[in-house]
């Protein structure tokens, strides 16, 4: 049986979604996301939480990137501004 077929169809209708009554921000709201993740984790096919670690460190890597990036172009901008009115 695939991953994808482990649910039952009605799943959804029985277990309406959580996240909805839960504020942003959180512990709780937090709480609930990463217990979407870790319900992944499988004692009978340990990959699966190797890339659950995988994937976390990939996100914190790809993020980091991101601000990096947007750091470089606020000093670009910043040295633009400061040209255009000399000081």
């Amino acid at each position: 049986m695939g991953r994808e077929t482990w649910l039952p169809l009605d799943f959804l209708h029985h277990y309406p979604n959580r996240m909805a009554n839960l504020t942003y921000g959180t512990p709780e709201f937090y709480a609930e996301q990463f217990s979407d993740f870790l319900a992944d984790a499988q004692a009978d096919e340990p990959h699966y939480g190797d890339a659950l670690v995988e994937g976390l460190l990939l996100a914190i890597q790809d993020w980091r990137n991101y601000h990096s990036k947007q750091v470089d172009e606020y000093n670009r901008i910043e040295q633009r501004v400061r040209k255009a009115l000399a000081v």
